[in-house]
């Protein structure tokens, strides 16, 4: 066994590699709500521009893609 420098704990090469899966996992996650939170920003910009057009069919599809978006955000808050 070796001794974890960081944690101050003596482990097996399993906790590194459950540490990195972890870290893995997060960062994944992180990356998704980035790219939600970039669409979500882009879709409304594009949903005012609708509105002031009075493109009222596109305004109701950005709003549904944006309830969409803000579901996969709740989500990965919970996961």
């Amino acid at each position: 066994m070796m001794s974890d420098t960081m944690t101050g704990t003596t482990s097996g090469l399993g906790v590194v590699t459950s540490t990195a899966s972890f870290v893995t996992e997060v960062l994944g996650k992180t990356k998704r709500r980035i790219e939600l939170m970039d669409q979500r920003e882009a879709l409304q910009a594009y949903l005012l521009s609708k509105v002031r057009a009075g493109d009222w069919h596109a305004v109701q599809d950005a709003g549904s893609d944006i309830r969409e978006i803000d579901a996969r955000l709740d989500e990965l808050g919970r996961s």
